[in-house]
């Protein structure tokens, strides 16, 4: 009696004006028997329910049991759902989700739409080969292929030469996997673009070539002077194959002796510094044979600048030294033939004055033989003198002079 019972104190002004005066209630149950809430029938008297009235309840509380389970499972369904959804739609790679029975997709997130530019709808009806460069081996045959090994419990992690709906063509790296989703087996590819990745590699390969087919003997080196790399060039100038080198200090394999410890202190003063360093040294091959070289130091640095490695471009130019000690051997030559000539060319106008002389005195009839003698030994001497110039004038115009035997005694 809700007018009499203690239980209904703080709610017997909100019942009794609505003419409610008995209160029957029966907890509802889920399944693991915990309490979900209570079914109650109010009376206009008070009293116990009927047999009919208690049937009823007990029908109705296991109605709303069901009712109240089947609409909490829907909630959490539809959590789940949106749960999914958000992290489907949020992550950073294209997926896609093919129905694993006929490889048609059956679902893309809102990065497959933006990277490839499709509608979400559109999508949905796209073969493989759609999406794909379809040129071997990236055509529909080869990704059906690769989902067949997915279905097979494999998870294939593989590049891919993808396709905008704009024709565009773009690397991306694909991870395929089988799942179950509402009961039913799902194939989940996770597409990730590596253009920029692809790219970056491809001009690795070609920075790469180029070193190798250098000219130039290139030697990459740690910040400790420890050699990484060397190319071939290098292996022709020195003898030393980049296994022999790898590991050891450029010092210890090319040291000649010749440059003293103050030379390379202020190299590496230089470089450690983030200086590029430029000069010529003399360096020893595996061979033992000396060489001169030109080479240039530079720091390489990574995106903190910090120093990490040193490259070094040398060329060999013991030739070019020789040819240039040969041309200034020339020009001094040259400079000596000139000044020899211009001598030469003077000298022999002073013969000529003599000789000239010593014809007109010879006929002379008042000249003794004492002085014709002498006169005999300055004409012999005159003439030495002008064979002499005649050969400085030929050096001096660089003509061919013809070797004789030379009495010494008598010049």
């Amino acid at each position: 009696d809700i007018a009499t019972d203690p239980l209904w104190a703080e709610w017997r002004a909100l019942a009794l004006p609505h003419g409610l005066r008995a209160c029957w209630s029966t907890p509802i149950f889920d399944a693991q028997h915990a309490v979900l809430g209570t079914f109650a029938v109010y009376y206009r008297q008070p009293g116990r329910p009927p047999p009919e009235h208690l049937r009823l309840i007990e029908s109705a509380t296991h109605l709303a049991a069901v009712a109240i389970g089947r609409h909490r499972d829907e909630a959490a369904l539809r959590a789940g759902e949106e749960r999914f959804r958000t992290i489907f739609d949020g992550v950073n790679d294209a997926i896609f989700l093919h129905d694993a029975a006929t490889g048609a997709i059956a679902d893309v997130n809102a990065k497959m739409a933006e990277l490839y530019g499709w509608s979400r709808e559109d999508a949905r009806r796209l073969r493989p080969a759609d999406a794909s460069a379809n040129l071997p081996p990236y055509t529909g045959r080869e990704a059906l292929a690769w989902m067949e090994k997915a279905r097979q419990g494999e998870t294939p992690v593989f590049e891919w030469h993808a396709k905008k709906r704009d024709g565009t063509l773009f690397w991306v790296e694909v991870s395929l996997r089988q799942t179950d989703i509402g009961g039913r087996p799902h194939l989940l590819a996770q597409v990730r673009d590596i253009t920029e990745r692809r790219q970056a590699e491809e001009r690795l390969r070609l920075q790469g070539a180029a070193l190798e087919a250098s000219a130039s003997a290139i030697l990459i080196a740690d910040r400790t002077g420890a050699v990484e790399w060397t190319n071939a060039a290098f292996t022709a100038c020195t003898g030393y194959s980049m296994e022999e080198a790898r590991g050891r200090q450029p010092g210890e394999l090319l040291n000649s002796g010749i440059q003293d410890q103050a030379f390379y202190t202020a190299m590496w003063d230089t470089i450690l510094a983030g200086g590029v360093w430029q000069g010529e040294l003399v360096n020893r091959r595996k061979d033992g044979s000396l060489y001169t070289q030109e080479m240039v130091v530079t720091p390489l640095k990574n995106e903190r600048g910090e120093i990490t490695h040193f490259i070094a471009a040398t060329q060999d130019i013991t030739r070019r030294k020789m040819l240039e000690e040969q041309f200034r051997q020339a020009q001094k030559m040259d400079a000596i033939g000139q000044l020899s000539g211009g001598v030469a060319h003077d000298f022999n106008n002073l013969l000529t004055v003599i000789i000239a002389h010593l014809g007109m005195l010879r006929t002379n009839a008042q000249v003794t033989p004492e002085i014709a003698e002498a006169l005999g030994e300055i004409g012999e001497a005159a003439n030495r003198a002008a064979n002499l110039t005649r050969q400085l004038l030929a050096f001096g115009r660089r003509q061919v002079m013809s070797a004789r035997d030379l009495d010494l005694n008598a010049v």
